[in-house]
């Protein structure tokens, strides 16, 4: 797990290490957003957890938001028949 105050910016490496296979597309959206591990890391324990969290996820705000937008859409399409 990445330190919650990791502001270093993400490349493409960076994003697959913590996400594993992306689209392409995603990744770039990722990386324009100017996401953070921290950030991306956040996204993702959203992401797994929903909406039913148990309250130990950290805060959704900043760009955090808009890589949650993101891993979500990469999902809905990857799970399309």
């Amino acid at each position: 797990m990445t330190d919650k105050n990791d502001v270093r910016l993400l490349d493409a490496a960076g994003v697959r290490e913590l996400c594993g296979d992306l689209d392409d597309l995603t990744v770039l959206e990722i990386i324009r957003v100017g996401a953070t591990a921290a950030d991306l890391e956040t996204a993702l324990a959203w992401l797994v957890n929903g909406e039913a969290g148990d309250g130990a996820r950290p805060p959704l705000t900043g760009a955090a938001v808009r890589v949650l937008e993101l891993l979500e859409a990469e999902s809905a399409t990857a799970e399309e028949p």
